[in-house]
Protein backbone atom coordinates (compact mmCIF):
# COMPACT_ATOMS: atom_id res chain seq x y z
CA UNK A 1 0.00 0.00 0.00
CA UNK A 2 1.47 3.40 -1.35
CA UNK A 3 1.83 6.14 1.85
CA UNK A 4 -0.01 9.79 0.58
CA UNK A 5 3.90 10.91 0.60
CA UNK A 6 4.50 8.79 -2.01
CA UNK A 7 2.13 10.18 -4.31
CA UNK A 8 3.22 12.39 -6.77
CA UNK A 9 0.70 14.81 -8.61
CA UNK A 10 1.86 15.99 -12.36
CA UNK A 11 1.96 19.99 -12.28
CA UNK A 12 1.06 20.86 -15.74
CA UNK A 13 0.90 24.78 -17.17
CA UNK A 14 4.02 25.91 -14.79
CA UNK A 15 7.23 27.52 -15.72
CA UNK A 16 8.84 24.15 -15.77
CA UNK A 17 6.98 22.90 -18.47
CA UNK A 18 8.64 22.27 -21.83
CA UNK A 19 5.95 24.67 -23.44
CA UNK A 20 6.75 27.69 -21.23
CA UNK A 21 6.47 31.85 -21.89
CA UNK A 22 10.27 31.90 -22.68
CA UNK A 23 10.13 28.92 -25.19
CA UNK A 24 6.80 30.06 -27.01
CA UNK A 25 8.78 33.55 -26.82
CA UNK A 26 11.59 32.50 -28.19
CA UNK A 27 9.97 30.15 -30.57
CA UNK A 28 7.47 33.27 -32.36
CA UNK A 29 10.61 35.33 -32.83
CA UNK A 30 12.35 32.50 -34.47
CA UNK A 31 9.73 32.05 -36.92
CA UNK A 32 9.45 35.93 -37.40
CA UNK A 33 13.12 36.07 -38.09
CA UNK A 34 12.84 33.04 -40.68
CA UNK A 35 9.63 34.93 -42.26
CA UNK A 36 12.27 38.12 -42.35
CA UNK A 37 14.77 36.41 -43.94
CA UNK A 38 12.56 34.70 -46.83
CA UNK A 39 10.87 37.99 -47.65
CA UNK A 40 14.36 40.00 -47.77
CA UNK A 41 15.35 37.36 -49.78
CA UNK A 42 12.34 37.90 -52.37
CA UNK A 43 12.27 41.00 -52.58
CA UNK A 44 16.39 41.12 -53.24
CA UNK A 45 16.54 38.14 -55.33
CA UNK A 46 15.63 40.40 -58.48
CA UNK A 47 18.94 42.49 -57.74
CA UNK A 48 21.40 39.35 -56.56
CA UNK A 49 22.75 39.44 -60.26
CA UNK A 50 23.34 43.17 -60.48
CA UNK A 51 25.22 42.97 -56.95
CA UNK A 52 27.00 39.77 -58.14
CA UNK A 53 28.66 41.93 -60.88
CA UNK A 54 29.06 44.82 -59.02
CA UNK A 55 31.13 42.67 -56.43
CA UNK A 56 33.20 41.05 -59.27
CA UNK A 57 33.88 44.54 -60.69
CA UNK A 58 35.03 46.14 -57.54
CA UNK A 59 37.28 42.41 -57.13
CA UNK A 60 38.64 43.00 -60.73
CA UNK A 61 39.14 46.99 -60.43
CA UNK A 62 40.20 47.58 -57.00
CA UNK A 63 43.78 48.34 -58.20
CA UNK A 64 42.67 51.55 -60.18
CA UNK A 65 40.64 52.46 -57.06
CA UNK A 66 43.56 52.41 -54.74
CA UNK A 67 45.62 54.30 -57.15
CA UNK A 68 43.10 57.32 -57.55
CA UNK A 69 42.63 57.32 -53.54
CA UNK A 70 46.07 57.17 -53.06
CA UNK A 71 46.78 60.41 -55.92
CA UNK A 72 43.68 61.90 -54.60
CA UNK A 73 43.30 61.92 -50.65
CA UNK A 74 39.30 61.61 -51.22
CA UNK A 75 37.67 58.51 -51.15
CA UNK A 76 34.01 59.39 -52.65
CA UNK A 77 35.98 61.54 -55.35
CA UNK A 78 38.19 58.31 -55.88
CA UNK A 79 35.49 55.60 -56.21
CA UNK A 80 33.35 58.28 -57.72
CA UNK A 81 35.91 58.09 -60.95
CA UNK A 82 36.93 54.91 -60.52
CA UNK A 83 32.99 53.94 -61.21
CA UNK A 84 33.10 56.21 -64.26
CA UNK A 85 35.98 54.54 -65.59
CA UNK A 86 34.59 50.91 -65.24
CA UNK A 87 31.22 52.03 -66.78
CA UNK A 88 33.11 53.48 -69.46
CA UNK A 89 34.87 49.86 -70.13
CA UNK A 90 31.63 48.25 -69.73
CA UNK A 91 28.97 50.37 -71.64
CA UNK A 92 31.50 51.33 -74.18
CA UNK A 93 31.90 48.35 -76.39
CA UNK A 94 28.18 47.47 -75.74
CA UNK A 95 26.73 50.37 -77.34
CA UNK A 96 29.52 50.34 -80.11
CA UNK A 97 28.84 46.77 -81.37
CA UNK A 98 24.87 47.44 -80.72
CA UNK A 99 25.60 50.65 -83.00
CA UNK A 100 27.74 48.28 -85.56
CA UNK A 101 25.23 45.44 -85.59
CA UNK A 102 22.09 47.41 -86.20
CA UNK A 103 24.07 49.11 -88.82
CA UNK A 104 25.42 46.27 -90.57
CA UNK A 105 21.60 44.60 -90.66
CA UNK A 106 20.86 47.91 -92.23
CA UNK A 107 23.44 47.64 -94.99
CA UNK A 108 22.24 43.44 -95.07
CA UNK A 109 18.78 44.47 -95.77
CA UNK A 110 19.91 47.04 -98.66
CA UNK A 111 22.28 44.80 -100.36
CA UNK A 112 19.64 42.32 -100.44
CA UNK A 113 17.23 44.52 -102.44
CA UNK A 114 19.56 45.70 -104.70
CA UNK A 115 19.90 44.69 -107.77
CA UNK A 116 23.29 43.15 -107.39
CA UNK A 117 22.00 40.52 -104.94
CA UNK A 118 19.64 39.83 -107.76
CA UNK A 119 22.12 39.29 -110.26
CA UNK A 120 24.26 36.84 -108.02
CA UNK A 121 21.15 34.63 -106.91
CA UNK A 122 20.41 34.33 -110.64
CA UNK A 123 24.53 33.20 -111.32
CA UNK A 124 24.44 30.89 -108.46
CA UNK A 125 20.73 29.41 -109.63
CA UNK A 126 22.38 28.61 -112.94
CA UNK A 127 25.49 27.76 -112.26
CA UNK A 128 23.85 24.48 -109.92
CA UNK A 129 20.64 23.74 -111.73
CA UNK A 130 19.58 21.50 -108.69
CA UNK A 131 18.82 24.52 -106.61
CA UNK A 132 16.22 25.70 -109.13
CA UNK A 133 14.23 22.88 -108.31
CA UNK A 134 14.63 23.07 -104.80
CA UNK A 135 13.93 26.62 -105.07
CA UNK A 136 10.79 26.20 -106.55
CA UNK A 137 9.87 23.13 -103.93
CA UNK A 138 9.91 25.62 -101.50
CA UNK A 139 8.39 28.69 -103.28
CA UNK A 140 5.31 26.15 -104.19
CA UNK A 141 5.11 25.20 -100.40
CA UNK A 142 5.63 27.84 -98.60
CA UNK A 143 3.24 30.88 -98.89
CA UNK A 144 5.17 34.28 -98.51
CA UNK A 145 2.03 36.50 -97.59
CA UNK A 146 1.32 34.58 -94.10
CA UNK A 147 4.51 33.94 -93.42
CA UNK A 148 5.13 37.27 -93.19
CA UNK A 149 2.07 38.20 -91.59
CA UNK A 150 3.06 35.71 -89.34
CA UNK A 151 6.37 37.19 -88.52
CA UNK A 152 4.67 40.55 -87.94
CA UNK A 153 2.34 39.58 -85.71
CA UNK A 154 5.39 37.52 -83.46
CA UNK A 155 7.45 40.78 -84.13
CA UNK A 156 4.34 43.01 -82.63
CA UNK A 157 3.76 40.05 -80.05
CA UNK A 158 7.26 40.25 -78.89
CA UNK A 159 8.05 44.07 -79.03
CA UNK A 160 6.64 45.21 -74.83
CA UNK A 161 8.91 42.27 -73.65
CA UNK A 162 11.77 43.25 -75.73
CA UNK A 163 11.56 46.86 -74.03
CA UNK A 164 10.46 45.83 -71.35
CA UNK A 165 13.56 43.56 -71.17
CA UNK A 166 15.66 46.75 -72.03
CA UNK A 167 14.47 49.05 -69.33
CA UNK A 168 15.49 45.93 -66.95
CA UNK A 169 19.12 45.69 -68.21
CA UNK A 170 19.64 50.13 -67.85
CA UNK A 171 18.24 49.02 -64.46
CA UNK A 172 20.29 46.35 -63.95
CA UNK A 173 23.21 48.63 -64.96
CA UNK A 174 22.47 51.30 -62.61
CA UNK A 175 21.78 49.17 -59.66
CA UNK A 176 25.41 47.76 -60.22
CA UNK A 177 27.69 50.73 -61.13
CA UNK A 178 25.35 52.36 -57.59
CA UNK A 179 26.34 49.31 -55.44
CA UNK A 180 30.11 49.58 -57.00
CA UNK A 181 30.28 53.14 -55.53
CA UNK A 182 29.61 51.80 -51.97
CA UNK A 183 31.93 48.74 -52.59
CA UNK A 184 35.12 50.74 -53.67
CA UNK A 185 34.43 53.32 -50.71
CA UNK A 186 33.61 51.05 -47.75
CA UNK A 187 35.59 48.18 -48.80
CA UNK A 188 38.21 47.95 -45.81
CA UNK A 189 35.98 48.70 -43.20
CA UNK A 190 33.60 45.94 -44.77
CA UNK A 191 36.42 43.57 -44.91
CA UNK A 192 37.36 44.27 -41.59
CA UNK A 193 33.60 43.21 -40.20
CA UNK A 194 33.69 40.11 -42.31
CA UNK A 195 36.80 38.96 -40.75
CA UNK A 196 35.18 39.08 -37.56
CA UNK A 197 32.13 37.47 -38.69
CA UNK A 198 33.93 34.03 -40.24
CA UNK A 199 34.68 31.81 -37.67
CA UNK A 200 38.88 31.04 -39.05
CA UNK A 201 41.66 32.21 -37.64
CA UNK A 202 43.47 35.26 -39.28
CA UNK A 203 45.73 33.31 -41.86
CA UNK A 204 42.73 30.74 -42.78
CA UNK A 205 40.67 33.89 -43.52
CA UNK A 206 43.26 35.34 -45.46
CA UNK A 207 43.59 32.20 -47.66
CA UNK A 208 39.83 31.97 -48.36
CA UNK A 209 39.67 35.42 -49.63
CA UNK A 210 42.86 34.78 -51.75
CA UNK A 211 40.73 31.90 -53.14
CA UNK A 212 37.45 34.00 -53.91
CA UNK A 213 39.70 36.58 -54.96
CA UNK A 214 41.23 33.99 -57.26
CA UNK A 215 38.09 32.36 -58.44
CA UNK A 216 36.40 35.84 -59.11
CA UNK A 217 39.27 36.75 -61.57
CA UNK A 218 39.60 33.10 -63.29
CA UNK A 219 35.67 33.23 -63.91
CA UNK A 220 35.90 37.01 -65.41
CA UNK A 221 38.61 36.55 -67.41
CA UNK A 222 37.71 32.82 -68.59
CA UNK A 223 34.74 33.85 -69.69
CA UNK A 224 36.54 37.15 -71.86
CA UNK A 225 39.13 35.21 -73.36
CA UNK A 226 36.59 32.39 -74.50
CA UNK A 227 34.02 35.52 -75.74
CA UNK A 228 37.20 36.74 -77.73
CA UNK A 229 37.81 33.17 -78.99
CA UNK A 230 34.26 32.78 -80.51
CA UNK A 231 34.30 36.05 -81.80
CA UNK A 232 37.85 35.48 -83.78
CA UNK A 233 36.62 32.29 -84.79
CA UNK A 234 32.99 33.30 -85.97
CA UNK A 235 34.69 36.24 -87.96
CA UNK A 236 37.09 34.14 -89.54
CA UNK A 237 34.43 31.61 -90.65
CA UNK A 238 32.24 34.17 -92.15
CA UNK A 239 35.67 35.65 -93.82
CA UNK A 240 35.99 32.29 -95.22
Amino acid sequence: MIGDDYCVIPQHGTEGGWLSGERVLALVLFVATGLAVYLCYRLSRPFLPALAWALALAVIAHPLHDWLEHRLHLANLAAGIAVVLVAVVVVAPTLWLTQQLGREIARGVDWLQSEQAVARSQAALESHPRLVSLLAWLIQDFEAGQALQRLATTLSSRLPSVVSGSIWVVLDLLITFFALFYFFRDRRPALRVLRTLVPLSGAETAEVFSRVTDTIYATVYGTLVVALVQGLLGGLMFWF
